[in-house]
């Protein structure tokens, strides 16, 4: 979890969940920022080419922190996981019955639930 500097745009704090390589990246990259190490020694300590420091550096300077995350972390939920969600809320699975529903709603909710995998 890093809560550290913001981006110049960003003025509300904000709290990142990242993973060591990621961290890894973004310390190098203030580091960079701040005049405090080369791109050569960055690209050694980071293992990776110095176009590739140059372009995290710069992602790290216009959008923050943030922009050492991987980008796939970012996407949506599946549909698979929605459907999931859906499930539960109908039939209230694992909790308490919020209201009865009646054979006609249910086959339709059911209907409805097989439309959306296919």
């Amino acid at each position: 979890v890093y809560s550290g500097k913001m981006s110049p745009m960003n003025k509300r704090e904000e709290t990142y969940h990242m993973t060591d390589k990621e961290m890894a990246r973004l310390i190098v990259a203030e580091r960079l920022i701040a005049g405090e190490i080369t791109i050569k020694d960055a690209a050694e300590v980071l293992r990776l080419s110095t176009r590739q420091v140059k372009r995290i550096k710069k992602k790290v300077r216009l959008n923050g922190p943030g922009a050492t995350i991987h980008g796939n972390r970012k996407l949506k939920r599946s549909k698979n996981q929605k459907l999931y969600g859906i499930i539960h809320e109908i039939f209230d699975i694992g909790g308490k019955q919020k209201r009865e529903i009646g054979k006609e709603e249910a086959s339709t909710s059911v209907i409805n639930i097989y439309f959306l995998l296919n």
